[in-house]
């Protein structure tokens, strides 16, 4: 039985899921472990996190635990990993890229985000939304929603 890791809010709180046949299942509750309560405490220990996830699944699949589930459809869904250690712009860090796709798209070489002043990313805050704005490609631009 197949499994995917997701995480969720629950009772105010970030929680790390397991959804197997269309409902959520709290990974630290259906595994007994504390340390799965989020994502990225199953990533820093993913060999046996993953199976007990799978074992888990398993029981679920087999009518053996379904209790506190909750449907997809009903659950509101967070970033994987809520806190992640480095976000990273591929086409803004790796200026050859940038340079290749140019040529792709018949784009001129055009300045990079430093050039321009940009950042060339940015983290939100909790709940925070983007508005995508207008333009195609280099032109593109977003902000954030209410600020």
């Amino acid at each position: 039985m197949t499994y995917k890791l997701l995480s969720y809010q629950s009772g105010g709180q970030p929680r790390a899921g397991l959804l197997v046949d269309g409902k959520i299942h709290d990974a630290a509750r259906v595994t007994g472990e504390s340390a799965y309560q989020t994502v990225f405490g199953a990533l820093q220990a993913w060999e046996a996190a993953d199976g007990a996830f799978r074992r888990a699944a398993q029981k679920i699949a087999a009518g053996e635990d379904d209790a506190g589930a909750i449907a997809l459809a009903d659950a509101q869904l967070l970033a994987p990993v809520l806190y992640p250690g480095a976000i990273f712009g591929a086409g803004a860090n790796y200026l050859d890229h940038v340079e290749e796709m140019n040529r792709a798209h018949g784009f001129d070489k055009g300045p990079t985000m430093k050039d321009l002043g940009r950042i060339a990313l940015a983290l939100l805050e909790g709940g925070a939304q983007l508005d995508r704005g207008s333009g195609r490609g280099r032109e593109a631009s977003c902000a954030l929603k209410g600020r």
